[in-house]
């Protein structure tokens, strides 16, 4: 996976750790940062169009892990998962690992999401309606 380097990317941008005043939704794992807890937020401004990205701790923990064991070279917001299921098929971890045991109930939800909407409309799940 290509590194994500905002400088480069994006024609502004800010990261920041900030504590939830209001119910949020990790833009990597889909889970509530409820008040109080501590997410990471990040927004930027990519070929005139805004992107927000809120993640929760955990997700930046795990990012960080994938950093580390070099899945990736950076952080690629709202693409964990994608990370993670390419050091699945890749075979980069053990099917033991936390990370994985985390990330195989939300990978296999997101897998069968898709295929529920390759199943209702086979040409809008390819982008043809």
């Amino acid at each position: 996976m290509d590194y994500f380097d905002p400088e480069t990317m994006f024609s502004y941008y800010t990261e920041e750790s900030r504590i939830a005043r209001k119910n949020r939704k990790c833009s990597e794992c889909g889970e509530e940062i409820f008040p109080g807890n501590r997410y990471l937020h990040f927004r930027g401004i990519l070929q005139r169009k805004w992107y927000v990205y809120d993640t929760c701790s955990k997700c930046k923990e795990d990012w960080e892990m994938a950093i580390d064991f070099e899945w990736t070279e950076g952080t690629i917001y709202g693409g964990l998962m994608d990370v993670i299921e390419e050091a699945i098929h890749e075979e980069l971890v053990e099917k033991n690992d936390p990370l994985i045991q985390r990330w195989t109930p939300l990978i296999e939800k997101k897998q069968k999401e898709l295929e529920q909407k390759r199943i209702s409309c086979p040409l809008q799940a390819i982008g043809l309606k």
